[in-house]
């Protein structure tokens, strides 16, 4: 008995020896470590002014006697303080050449305090291992470091949006990551000629934001999409992709989780796909890609899409009728305004009984909206809150809850084609001190909102909270508040 009790406590307190090894042997040994040897830089060491060597100085100075797991991810962490901090790279170097490059705008904790999971936006497991890693709209720069792969078997999170000058020409260190299952580098300057190859070594990837960066101008290769079986929310929007040499239902037929696709704002070239690609997708739940696009129409193979929720297609180019398929859809929200649909309703239409939302104005429509379609409005006893339409001579709608112009979508003008600079013109964001009202709750501020949530959007009419866009709690703006003069 006393023997088993002894192996117990040796193995219990195995896993918290510190380490007796230095933390510059330690750091040698993984940068020039044959498993990375293809993704890191094995010489970097051997410069005495490169990130990885004063990183190398920092794990030296304030992790003595620590295990060599938190080395590791000391090491790693103050590899991306230095090479992103107030650094340059040649996207700065060509739109603010000479000048001064900005510093992060919070580092708290970062570098100084040895207990690296109390650093700002850093969260580890039970055991110390970097598990979240969360910089959003930080103000980085200089260029994201291939070290990242030595906490592959750890990294879950890594949220980067919203660094515009945050750079990476060759992420190797994506073939790393086997646990990352959520990755958002959206509005960055990470560069590939489409979606980089590397992706495909994040396998267990269940959400990834590529949009409004440089992962442009090349093709959406089914090779970097194909292993990521896991994924179910995918922003590709405001980009390039070249689809002369692929095909683009190939590379997003990949996953049969899939359930959000946001395509808003891409420019095809040299030709544009038919919205066919988005038949396949089995599981998709909303798809959104206002001003891309597309050639042909509305296909009748959305019908197949039982669980599509909600369908966005704005200033598309669509052309051709509105299918009656669609009715074999679930879908409650359609926004199809500024195209050049023509036809009439279908009046099948009618068998859309959680409508909540539809908007067609600004098409070339015909006819009235048939009755079925008008049995589903509030008034009725039914879900469809707004039906927005053209309502001109040649098209009645006794039922709609506003008409052309007045629904608030109509751009005056010729729509931007192709991506606008600044991202997309169907985005909203809110104050986090905005306060709305929750069924069953009362007053709720924005920032407490939780999936599930059943938020008032009218009169004793609430709506549940889908999902959340990137929510920035530390992030500081101007707002403009609108109110009302009493009486």
């Amino acid at each position: 008995m006393q023997l088993i009790k002894l192996l117990i406590l040796l193995i219990t307190t195995s896993t918290f020896v510190v380490s007796q090894r230095n933390p510059e042997d330690v750091i040698f040994e993984l940068q020039t470590s044959s498993e990375y040897r293809n993704v890191v830089d094995r010489n970097a060491l051997s410069d005495r002014n490169s990130y990885q060597t004063r990183a190398q100085r920092n794990a030296n100075a304030y992790m003595q006697g620590k295990t060599e797991d938190q080395i590791r991810n000391y090491y790693v962490l103050s590899c991306i303080y230095i090479a992103t901090n107030g650094v340059s790279n040649p996207r700065t170097e060509n739109d603010m050449p000479g000048q001064r490059i900005p510093r992060w705008t919070r580092s708290d904790q970062w570098i100084i305090n040895p207990d690296y999971c109390r650093w700002r936006g850093v969260k580890c497991d039970r055991n110390d291992n970097v598990r979240e890693i969360d910089l959003h709209s930080n103000n980085l720069h200089g260029s994201w470091p291939n070290e990242v792969a030595l906490l592959g078997d750890s990294l879950e999170l890594l949220e980067l949006f919203d660094n515009y000058y945050l750079y990476s020409i060759e992420p190797k260190w994506m073939l790393k990551m086997s646990e990352l299952q959520f990755l958002y580098f959206g509005t960055t300057s990470f560069e590939a000629r489409g979606a980089s190859p590397y992706l495909k070594g994040c396998t267990e990837l269940r959400e990834l934001d590529m949009s409004n960066c440089y992962w442009s101008n090349g093709p959406l290769l089914q090779e970097a999409f194909q292993p990521l079986t896991e994924l179910y929310y995918l922003d590709i929007g405001d980009n390039k992709y070249d689809t002369s040499s692929y095909s683009l239902p190939n590379a997003l037929r990949f996953s049969q989780s899939l359930e959000n696709l946001y395509m808003d704002n891409v420019l095809w070239s040299p030709s544009r796909p038919t919205l066919d690609i988005i038949t396949s997708i089995p599981l998709l739940y909303e798809t959104w890609n206002d001003y891309t696009q597309f050639s042909g129409g509305l296909p009748t193979t959305l019908g197949r899409l039982r669980q599509l929720r909600s369908f966005s297609c704005a200033y598309c180019g669509l052309t051709g009728s509105l299918p009656s398929q669609l009715s074999n859809t679930n879908i409650d929200r359609l926004w199809l305004f500024g195209n050049r649909l023509s036809g009439r309703i279908p009046s099948s239409w009618g068998n859309l009984d959680d409508l909540k939302y539809l908007y067609l104005e600004s098409n070339q429509l015909s006819g009235s909206a048939p009755s079925s379609l008008c049995s589903l409005s509030e008034n009725q006893g039914g879900d469809l809150a707004e039906l927005g339409m053209d309502c001109h001579s040649t098209i009645g709608c006794s039922c709609c809850t506003c008409c052309g112009a007045a629904c608030g979508n109509i751009i005056t003008g010729s729509p931007t084609s192709g991506p606008p600079s600044g991202g997309g013109g169907m985005a909203f964001c809110f104050s986090g001190d905005s306060l709305v009202t929750v069924k069953n709750k009362g007053l709720v501020t924005m920032s407490d909102l939780l999936l599930g949530d059943n938020v008032m959007v009218s009169n004793n009419k609430y709506e549940p909270v889908y999902s959340f866009g990137h929510k920035n709690p530390d992030t500081s703006v101007s707002y403009l508040q609108i109110g009302t003069v009493p009486g």
